[in-house]
């Protein structure tokens, strides 16, 4: 799994500011385990697209503490497995006639770099 997708599957609800719009990327997944750091142990500020703080009025609300929630996943209120993750995304591009890895799709300087993401 790329560094992107573990920080993505590992976002926490309270990891969004909606007052400044952006994303706190503070911890990460490690050999399947939730750990507070990311890989370089820096904590960095992404900020929310306009689209998609439209998409976040419509998602459904939940329980738990990730941000991604899996609603027909095993453990209610849990982040997405990455193998199910996968298999959506192929899902998701088979349907509109395009054949893009996971990895490429979410490769963490395809959208870090353009965004200047900020060191916090």
């Amino acid at each position: 799994m790329n560094s992107t997708c573990r920080l993505i599957l590992a976002l926490h609800k309270e990891d969004y500011d909606p007052a400044r719009g952006v994303f706190i990327i503070r911890r990460t997944f490690s050999n399947k385990k939730l750990v507070e750091y990311t890989k370089t142990h820096t904590i960095h500020v992404m900020p929310c697209d306009p689209d998609f703080k439209r998409i976040m009025g419509r998602m459904p609300k939940t329980f738990g503490s990730f941000f991604f929630v899996n609603p027909s996943g095993r453990l209610r209120g849990q982040h997405y497995q990455h193998d199910y993750l996968v298999d959506l995304w192929n899902m998701a591009c088979e349907k509109v006639g395009e054949k893009i890895p996971l990895y490429d799709g979410l490769k963490h300087s395809a959208w870090s770099e353009p965004l200047g993401l900020h060191k916090v």
